[in-house]
């Protein structure tokens, strides 16, 4: 990947992926990644109702050898996002980075709240109800090296004051239904970190603040289940730099391409000149 890139493209939280790209660098031979299953979010700049990226696979039985099976999901690992200028493709790949950037960032906010103030969601501005309103981001995904191959939800809403509502769930392999790990809802009676060590939930408790999201501030206090969900959420940041330099290079490719086009063509008129002038 041409560095150049790297260097100009910076997220707009300041996650500096040079730092960040270990995550992925660093797996073990023959490790999966982090899968990401789905990815849901609402009311976030030009999409006012919900939007889907789906990566489950169909029960189509051709290319099945390109399917990631891990438990009971069959997870496609590429896909293409494609429509319209101004369609709003950016935007999908924006929400993405305000969902990554916010986990691996949002500790910092409780002491920085001026952080904050630049970083509010930017909502469905063309009506009033949902200019007003929460945005909310959430994903499905796995862990690499989970033996009990779980299914993994997470998700959270952020409006112009900070966290209304966080929730972290799973599912075993062999279960129907998601059992909760942590919950937290816009009031303080509203937290439950059942599933979280004992010894951590009085740290969260004490320090937990409305800017600041429970998986940030676990990963920062070493607790795995919310380290696990801001890595994966870095490797999303790693893999919308990805896609914007491969759009980069598209560009620099279709340029060479009608380059070449044209010098053809030039070359193909001299021909039909010498033929006109010596048939």
């Amino acid at each position: 990947m041409n560095s150049q890139h790297l260097n100009e493209k910076k997220s707009h939280l300041g996650v500096d992926y040079f730092e960040k790209m270990h995550i992925i660098k660093n797996r073990k031979e023959d490790e999966v990644a982090i899968m990401l299953i789905q990815f849901n979010f609402k009311n976030f700049r030009s999409f006012r109702e919900e939007a889907t990226l789906d990566l489950s696979a169909t029960k189509m039985t051709e290319f099945s050898e390109r399917v990631v099976t891990i438990g009971r999901e069959k997870i496609l690992p590429v896909a293409a996002i494609y429509g319209a200028n101004a369609s709003g493709k950016s935007n999908i790949y924006n929400a993405f980075e305000y969902m990554s950037d916010y986990v691996a960032d949002s500790f910092k906010y409780g002491d920085e709240e001026e952080k904050f103030e630049e970083f509010r969601p930017t909502p469905f501005l063309f009506d009033s109800t949902s200019a007003d309103a929460e945005s909310s981001f959430e994903v499905y995904f796995t862990i690499p090296g989970d033996k009990n191959e779980k299914t993994y939800n997470y998700g959270f809403c952020v409006d112009q004051e900070g966290v209304t509502e966080e929730w972290l769930n799973s599912k075993a392999k062999t279960a129907r239904k998601y059992s909760t790990v942590f919950y937290r809802g816009n009031s303080d009676s509203e937290l439950d970190l059942s599933g979280l060590p004992k010894n951590s939930r009085d740290n969260i408790q004490i320090a937990l603040e409305k800017q600041v999201l429970i998986a940030s501030l676990g990963a920062k206090l070493k607790i795995s289940k919310c380290k696990a969900i801001r890595e994966m959420n870095l490797q999303i940041l790693v893999i919308r730099l990805l896609t914007f330099s491969y759009h980069v290079d598209c560009r620099e490719a279709l340029w060479m391409i009608r380059t070449f086009i044209r010098r053809l063509w030039n070359i193909l008129r001299l021909l039909m000149n010498i033929l006109r002038i010596f048939g």
